[in-house]
């Protein structure tokens, strides 16, 4: 499995785990019974400077390959604020969060595809901001250690865009298919 950037903004505000987490931010991840930051936080570019709700910015894509992911649920709470849920054929979990608008596209049942539109980033529930919340819930991990369950991301990370990794990915198929045209071509 590997994680990309799911946003074109090359920013990361925060990432997982006390070490990274901004120390003004450690009294309010506290009052929700974590330690700490339990996931990765994509900075976003929003198009008229706005983090409030209805602040047009960037879309978020689907940033993990390798498994294969399924919505189990959409999340709408003052923590969470809007976002989605989904589950791999492992039962890990991961969650995108924070969204002004969810793809509606996408219902429970969905089967996400790499590159896929979630929706539109935004600043909902407790957010500082306008960004993403990547989380990922390994399956049997301990509900209460200290991060709601949730897992550090990091090993499976690459910063690379997701779309950038989708273009070369359909790239190397279509090449693929030529160079086994050739030899077809070259067989007879």
């Amino acid at each position: 499995m590997k994680i990309y950037r799911p946003v074109k903004t090359n920013l990361i505000p925060q990432a997982f785990g006390l070490s990274k987490t901004c120390a003004s931010m450690i009294p309010a991840y506290n009052s929700i019974g974590l330690i700490a930051h339990n996931g990765i936080d994509f900075g976003v570019a929003c198009k008229d400077g706005q983090v409030i709700h209805g602040g047009k910015c960037e879309e978020v894509f689907m940033n993990v390959i390798g498994v294969d992911l399924t919505v189990i649920s959409y999340q709408k709470d003052d923590k969470s604020g809007f976002g989605i849920n989904a589950q791999d054929q492992y039962g890990n979990r991961y969650c995108w969060w924070h969204f002004d608008y969810l793809n509606p596209e996408i219902q429970i049942g969905t089967k996400l595809t790499f590159g896929q539109v979630l929706g539109v980033a935004g600043n909902t529930g407790m957010s500082t901001g306008a960004h993403v919340h990547f989380g990922y819930y390994r399956a049997g991990e301990n509900l209460n250690n200290g991060f709601g369950g949730a897992s550090d991301p990091e090993s499976f990370y690459d910063n690379r865009f997701c779309l950038d990794i989708k273009t070369r990915i359909e790239i190397i198929q279509k090449l693929i298919e030529l160079y086994k045209a050739v030899i077809n071509i070259l067989k007879k």
